[in-house]
């Protein structure tokens, strides 16, 4: 519990060994926006608590900038 914890605000992000930078372009795009979705949702309902880093598929530089101005 971040309470118990004294931790007022947390950054979210994926770890590293789900980037998935080895798949195949879309499938890398298709895990990164579910993981943005996620983070994004969190910090919607917990705007106060929760900072979002997002992940984009580096493996395909224009699917990756797509996300990122997604995100955005």
């Amino acid at each position: 519990n971040m309470d118990e914890t004294k931790v007022d605000v947390q950054v979210l992000s994926t770890i590293p060994v789900l980037f998935n930078y080895w798949a195949k372009p879309a499938d890398g795009l298709e895990t990164s926006r579910f993981f943005n979705d996620h983070i994004a949702d969190t910090v919607h309902r917990e705007p106060n608590r929760f900072i979002g880093i997002g992940t984009v598929p580096l493996q395909d530089v224009e699917l990756a900038i797509g996300e990122m101005e997604r995100c955005v």
